[in-house]
């Protein structure tokens, strides 16, 4: 059987460039795990970055699931995790503007919630900014009851206030 490392792509070995790759071209994102592997507890430390850190995100209360994601320790390191996951989104058709906004808000790193965003600048620069509170409410908003049809309410609302923020800047 692999050892977990082997799984997850890197090591306690991994330098600090190929750190700094795995931030760029693919947003931190170390390993994602869906059944099979365990995550390790505590998660595993790279002695030759010290630049950098590990956590593990979205493990949904259960030991195989989740995420391994990068932590900047540093401004540099933390700027490449902007940029990584901005071109993440830029890659999964989002515009550029609006990623740069969308990657520090709640949800903004969904793409469909990103993608739903960049649908409701027009909106906003419209009608302005959305202050409802329900589901009926954001399709009176939007003039569309599909629009974002499959996405929570809570991510509805994350989208309409990225929009407002890439209309103000």
């Amino acid at each position: 059987m692999n050892s977990f490392y082997d799984v997850l792509g890197f090591s306690p070995h991994t330098t600090a460039e190929e750190l700094d790759h795995i931030a760029l071209e693919r947003a931190g994102v170390l390993w994602t795990g869906r059944g099979g592997y365990g995550c390790p507890k505590p998660t595993p430390k790279i002695p030759q970055a010290p630049e950098w850190g590990t956590k593990v995100i979205a493990r949904q209360g259960m030991g195989n699931c989740g995420r391994i994601v990068l932590v900047g320790k540093t401004s540099r390191t933390r700027e490449l995790l902007r940029r990584g996951k901005a071109q993440s989104l830029v890659n999964q058709g989002v515009p550029a503007e609006v990623a740069a906004v969308a990657i520090s808000m709640p949800y903004g790193m969904e793409s469909e919630v990103a993608l739903l965003a960049a649908e409701l600048v027009e909106v906003t620069s419209s009608k302005g900014p959305f202050w409802g509170d329900s589901h009926r409410a954001f399709a009176l908003w939007t003039g569309n009851k599909n629009m974002g049809a499959a996405l929570s309410f809570p991510r509805k609302r994350a989208a309409a206030e990225i929009a407002a923020k890439v209309k103000n800047n």
